[in-house]
């Protein structure tokens, strides 16, 4: 029998985990997101008599932001509607900028919340402290509510399209990726990857499927959702030491047979994010160890596949020249250049995905990097427990012991 040649193993297995491999990705991906578009497609109108809805808006410490979230919700043209905002502790002026709003707008109301109780996460508590007070103007509870973040802008007619959608397809949740609003290099450059990173890491299409109750994520920027279903698995309080709310309230609810949709939403829905490299590293660790409930598997595979399937294909580069010019073989210069094309392709079809330029896709070993040391991070806070969000810090750890 032949020895193995070395040189020709090593190449077969790089062909194996790169290109080959982040082809195969990319294809799962472009699947997925097939999976996710019919919000995009959708046409239908409202129903004959449309039902009461409750827009629901968690705010701490946004006094920059808030007033535009506002005026962007109130300014929805679905004809049945109210707001209820949330001060959520601020020490800002967030409460004063949500008063002055409100003062305009007789559909809008204000609750403050001065105390957090024991084991219970700041947002879950603003929201159930909203929703108690969510009613028609006949004070009774509203069918539907719809919870949006303070750092989000909503178009006109996101409600509409949403609930459209629901009432015609009987979707009891429905929630959506939203475009990314990127001002500085460091945002546009890691905001668009590390939100594809989740998507990946916890195959959020895939809570599309009713056949897989197990599986399901969701976006609390911007969630849809029957306040029958709602109040059926305990509201916010059945999830009031999750850091990672939105994707626990959409896994209670398919566990109990209730219809959850996750699709794209970028045309409907903008959220500004983490402008800062610190709050990248604490706002993504948050989402990427709370979504996996504390487990590192799924965290330890990315990182493995960033390294492997996708960094790789820089050593490949190197070494491809290298032997080019030393050796006259082609072989391996052929090879990175393609993973290097699909893996710029991929990463392009992300960033516009995001509505952000597709100029960064190149970057990736700077954006894989960074991404990479948030999930590593991430890892940290599956170990400890301890969480830092919206200017408070919790010990999900103890929380969870006396729940």
């Amino acid at each position: 029998m032949r020895p193995l040649n070395t040189a020709h193993v090593l190449f077969y297995l790089y062909l194996l985990i790169g290109p080959l491999a982040i082809a195969g990705l990319s294809a799962l991906l472009l699947l997925g997101r097939s999976r996710m578009s019919r919000l995009e497609k959708w046409r239908g109108g409202l129903p004959e008599n449309p039902p009461h809805v409750t827009i629901l808006v968690p705010a701490k410490d946004e006094g920059a932001r808030i007033r535009v979230c506002l005026e962007s919700v109130l300014k929805q043209d679905y004809p049945n509607f109210s707001v209820i905002a949330v001060d959520d502790r601020s020490t800002d002026e967030t409460g004063a900028e949500m008063d002055a709003v409100a003062a305009q707008h007789p559909n809008m109301r204000v609750v403050h919340v001065t105390n957090l109780p024991a084991n219970w996460l700041g947002k879950c508590h603003a929201l159930a402290s909203g929703t108690k007070l969510a009613n028609d103007p006949a004070g009774k509870p509203s069918e539907w509510l719809f919870f949006v973040d303070s750092d989000v802008i909503v178009a006109p007619n996101a409600l509409s399209s949403a609930l459209s959608i629901s009432h015609a397809r009987n979707y009891d949740m429905l929630t959506v990726l939203t475009a990314l609003e990127c001002y500085s290099f460091l945002e546009r450059l890691v905001l668009p990857v590390a939100a594809a990173a989740w998507s990946i890491i916890y195959t959020i299409s895939m809570t599309n499927n009713d056949q897989r109750p197990e599986v399901a994520t969701a976006n609390g920027q911007f969630i849809l959702m029957r306040r029958s279903a709602y109040d059926s698995i305990g509201g916010h309080e059945a999830v009031r030491t999750d850091v990672c709310e939105d994707v626990e309230l959409a896994r209670l609810l398919k566990s109990k047979k209730h219809p959850v949709r996750f699709f794209a939403g970028a045309h409907l829905a903008s959220t500004r994010m983490n402008s800062s490299m610190a709050s990248m590293f604490h706002g993504w660790g948050r989402i990427y160890s709370g979504s996996g409930s504390r487990k590192p598997l799924r965290l330890i595979t990315a990182m493995l596949v960033m390294l492997l399937n996708g960094l790789s294909v820089y050593a490949a580069l190197a070494w491809g020249i290298f032997a080019c010019v030393k050796y006259n073989e082609v072989r391996w210069l052929i090879a990175a250049v393609v993973h290097y094309g699909i893996l710029t392709w991929i990463f392009a079809k992300i960033y516009r995905w995001s509505h952000n330029t597709v100029f960064y896709a190149p970057l990736f070993p700077v954006s894989g990097g960074i991404v990479l040391g948030i999930l590593g991070f991430s890892l940290h806070m599956c170990r400890t427990g301890k969480v830092r969000w919206r200017n408070t810090t919790y010990d999900l750890v103890a929380m969870a012991q006396s729940k």
